[in-house]
């Protein structure tokens, strides 16, 4: 069905032509008034659609409320756990610098010991039984095997306190085996304890 197809039933469903029809059409009265007031009527369904729209309307302002607490809490939360996290890696960093400079001053205390023992320990090696020497020279080795290992285990795990617990209670057990060479009579010993 084509344009002039469609004019042709519009106007023998109208009744003429089409210009007859706008001639008809303005000659129509406009002003005719309605058999009732519908304005009532409309009124109650224009308000009936705006408290449709204001109940679906206070949803949106409340939800985007929400985020934004939302988020500013998480903003908040983030930068505090942030700043914790900073400062505790700060705390362990000095932690570390703290017990570094411990080991680095006990390290320096036993090779000034270390060297104190081994040069007494040539000092009296004529005067000591020699079992008493070997003794002393083997716990020497065995105290710096244990020293070593420690260390090793220092290295991998630089912030435990219990490693350098350790490291200083054998290094102690070198001072008291200082002690004993110090205090041994001559060719008198019956063995080692420390």
């Amino acid at each position: 069905m084509n344009d002039d197809d469609i004019n042709e039933v519009d106007t023998k469903r109208i009744g003429g032509e089409p210009e007859e029809l706008g001639v008809k059409l303005a000659k129509l009265d406009w002003d005719i008034p309605p058999e009732r007031d519908l304005w009532p009527e409309v009124s109650s369904k224009i308000r009936f659609a705006d408290r449709g729209r204001s109940k679906r309307s206070t949803w949106p302002p409340l939800a985007m409320a929400a985020s934004v607490v939302l988020a500013i809490g998480s903003l908040v939360f983030s930068t505090l756990s942030y700043q914790m996290a900073n400062k505790n890696q700060r705390q362990q960093a000095l932690m570390a610098n703290y017990q570094q400079a411990q080991l680095q001053l006990i390290e320096q205390q036993h090779q000034m010991v270390r060297v104190q023992f081994v040069q007494l320990l040539n000092d009296k090696k004529d005067s000591l039984n020699p079992k008493f020497v070997k003794e002393a020279e083997m716990l020497m080795l065995t105290i710096d095997t244990a020293s070593a290992e420690i260390k090793k285990a220092m290295s991998v795990q630089p912030n435990d306190p219990d490693y350098a617990s350790m490291l200083v209670r054998t290094y102690q057990r070198e001072i008291n085996l200082l002690n004993q060479v110090t205090t041994q009579p001559a060719a008198k010993t019956n063995g080692i304890s420390i």
